[in-house]
């Protein structure tokens, strides 16, 4: 309830503004409503807060934080809070990304043709925690560490699928919890919107050991890649690129496999509608400003998942096709707010989001 409190308080204020003389120290929070809707949890409401800090960890570069809680008509509970932020003169950066969720959801089971009449509804509560402490070693290139945990608890399937509810509880290993390298090379001017010219580069190696045993071994490792690419279309307009994949070593938890579909890639599908130890996928994003507060964006992508690399197969790729509006909401910083719809392989989604997909 703590939270709720914060968020209406936020709400009241609009905008928060702390300054002294010297250093020109200011916070912004923008606080709106978080009315929409998704293929995961139908109609959703609630509120979601960012906030931009700048000259605040003594470094002019803007870092920003972001405080969202929604509450679905799948009665679906989430609280999340992630940051991105500079210190000591953009010599180190910390990233957050944590949340708790109960979060009924479908799983359709492991691999790249599971059948839509396989799925089954299950509910559980999820606590994910992912946190990583970064150095700069040359200029934009960042060396660090990364912690990630992932608990799933009171995970109780529908048996209505007898051997798909099996393997939902056979590959819960409870706590999963790694450690391991974090390289980012970061050349965006922006993070939530980055500008022509920009480019994101972030390799990641986590080695897990997991609670419970699943498939006889308590270990495996995960190795994420997300490569990100800024040109100038004409003018106010860029074309964004992107290559993202998860592949694991191992055998990983549901959760932790490569999940197709989100509101940042693969977007139009159900996420985790399908997963498996590796996943790759890659889009492209047209984003056209037509005013000073308004613009659209025009995206496309592929995708897939497999369980070895010898199975990847071109006749099973995912694609996604879409469209969107933005809305500008912070004019210093270029930050909007997004309505994308994304129409995939017999599948569709519609999302509303803080900032750009990538």
């Amino acid at each position: 309830m703590r939270y709720i409190y914060v968020v209406l308080i936020l709400f009241c204020l609009g905008k928060i503004y702390a300054q002294d003389s010297l250093s020109k120290k200011s916070v912004q929070a923008f606080p709106v409503p978080a009315i929409g809707k998704s293929i995961e949890t139908d109609w959703y409401f609630g509120a979601v807060c960012l906030f931009k800090f700048k000259n605040f960890f003594n470094t002019p570069q803007y870092s920003t934080a972001k405080l969202k809680l929604e509450y679905s008509l799948n009665k679906q509970f989430v609280v999340t809070t992630n940051w991105f932020i500079y210190t000591n003169q953009n010599k180190k950066i910390i990233i957050g990304d944590n949340a708790y969720l109960y979060f009924p959801e479908y799983y359709f089971g492991i691999g790249n043709n599971t059948a839509e009449n396989n799925k089954l509804y299950y509910t559980a509560q999820r606590l994910e925690l992912y946190n990583s402490l970064l150095w700069k070693i040359k200029p934009s290139v960042y060396l660090g560490v990364s912690v990630k945990a992932q608990s799933i608890s009171e995970l109780e399937p529908e048996y209505t699928n007898t051997a798909i509810s099996h393997e939902l509880v056979n590959n819960n290993a409870g706590w999963s919890t790694g450690v391991g390298p974090h390289l980012l090379r970061d050349k965006r001017d922006r993070i939530l919107n980055p500008s022509a010219g920009s480019s994101f580069i972030e390799v990641e190696n986590i080695n897990y050991i997991k609670e419970k045993t699943t498939q006889n071994t308590n270990l495996f490792s995960s190795l994420k890649a997300d490569i990100r690419y800024y040109h100038k279309l004409f003018a106010k307009s860029v074309i964004a690129w992107q290559y993202y994949s998860v592949h694991n070593f191992g055998n990983a938890p549901y959760r932790l496999l490569g999940l197709l579909g989100s509101d940042s890639h693969m977007r139009g599908y159900y996420q985790g509608r399908y997963r498996d130890n590796h996943y790759i996928a890659v889009q492209a994003e047209a984003r056209i400003r037509i005013r000073d507060w308004l613009g659209f964006t025009l995206f496309t992508g592929v995708g897939d998942v497999y369980n070895n690399f010898s199975d990847a197969n071109i006749s099973n790729i995912k694609y996604t096709n879409g469209g969107g509006i933005r809305i500008r909401v912070d004019k210093d910083d270029n930050v909007n707010l997004r309505f994308d719809y994304g129409i995939g392989k017999e599948t569709a989604g519609f999302y509303v989001a803080f900032g750009e997909a990538f």
